[in-house]
């Protein structure tokens, strides 16, 4: 019998908290809110068909580090003392990632990083780019990811900086996880430490108030997919996106 982590709560779609024996009616519901940092027991008010009807949805998390929600993708922005780290750019949403990233902080974006290399979830890297004048951004990725990008020949900017254990952002430090390999074996999970709180960036694994029926996100090995979720139960932290 598997048993969640009393305290954990997940924040894709929705911001949902796990704890343990917690029962529907003791949810909050609250609107994302750009400013107020997330609590226990909150959801974001709404479901899917909000968020493919506003621009984007903004909720922070710590004091540095919001979910930002996209036409249903969801992306992690961490503000650093000086700039700006964006976590996955997914297709189609360049523009409104930005727009979103504007209403958060006038401090530039200075890193871009690949959770794999699916374009749904990085495609509009190129766009950003474009829409920032070709800066020179830095664009990260594990050896994994970067092997993809040359083997399936991905159109889209390839990454110029290869990462292992972790990624340094001007007071901030983001832990690297390569052992999610059921979704793609290149999926990576980041973990983010901001003051008492640590999110964690794993997409195509949960989706809140969705049955992971379809092919298990349409996982390619749904045996590892089984592990992941062993995994990400098992790994210390407090919100996941």
């Amino acid at each position: 019998m598997k048993t969640i982590v009393k305290g954990k709560f997940l924040l894709l779609a929705l911001a949902l908290s796990l704890p343990v024996n917690v029962t529907a009616s003791e949810f909050t519901y609250k609107p994302a809110s750009p400013t107020v940092v997330a609590v226990d027991l909150q959801k974001v008010e709404g479901g899917h068909l909000e968020r493919f009807q506003e621009p984007f949805q903004i909720q922070r998390l710590s004091e540095s580090v919001y979910w930002v929600s996209v036409s249903y993708y969801n992306v992690t922005v961490i503000v650093g003392n000086e700039s700006v780290l964006l976590i996955d750019a997914p297709i189609a949403r360049g523009k409104r990632i930005l727009e979103a990233i504007k209403t958060i902080t006038n401090k530039p974006l200075s890193a871009i990083v690949y959770s794999h290399a699916h374009s749904d979830h990085v495609g509009d890297v190129g766009t950003i780019l474009q829409e920032l004048g070709n800066k020179d951004i830095d664009l990260y990725a594990t050896e994994e990811v970067r092997d993809e990008f040359i083997a399936h020949n991905m159109g889209m900017p390839p990454p110029t900086k290869i990462i292992s254990e972790g990624i340094a952002l001007e007071g901030h430090y983001i832990d690297v996880n390569t052992s999610l390999d059921g979704h793609t074996p290149d999926n990576t999970a980041f973990l983010i430490k901001d003051g008492n709180r640590t999110i964690l960036h794993a997409v195509d694994i949960v989706h809140p108030d969705q049955l992971e029926f379809r092919n298990f996100s349409l996982a390619q090995d749904p045996i590892v997919f089984e592990k992941d979720l062993e995994i990400l139960m098992s790994m210390d932290w407090d919100v996941m996106v």
